[in-house]
């Protein structure tokens, strides 16, 4: 229920900060710069923002955005995500919030990284 309720909250973001992490096996620039690409074809503002670790404390610092896109450990949308000055997505779930619908929703989602429903 608490993805479901982050998912609908992103859906009216206008303005996303699109994460990117330096740690090694998180750093997915490429689907960051797909992502973000996409938001922006579909009206809505989205800035690539490189951190060395994605965390609740670095997240409360990046201030005037509505939702957050994580490309880097999907387990950061998933644990606390509560905790967050704003919705968390993952790349997986991008796709739900461009179509602005639900429908077809998988709790798998969460967990890809790929490019599906991103236009690539």
């Amino acid at each position: 229920a608490v993805r479901l309720e982050m998912l609908s909250r992103a859906m009216e973001a206008r303005r996303f900060a699109v994460l990117v992490s330096v740690k090694p096996g998180q750093r997915r620039l490429r689907l960051a710069e797909l992502a973000a690409r996409a938001l922006r074809r579909s009206g809505r503002e989205a800035l690539l923002v490189v951190l060395d670790e994605v965390t609740r404390e670095a997240l409360e610092n990046l201030t005037g955005f509505d939702a957050f896109v994580n490309t880097a450990c999907p387990r950061l949308a998933v644990d606390d995500a509560e905790a967050f000055p704003a919705p968390v997505v993952n790349a997986g779930e991008l796709k739900y919030v461009l179509k602005g619908s639900l429908e077809g929703y998988s709790p798998r989602d969460v967990f890809l990284f790929d490019l599906r429903g991103l236009g690539a």
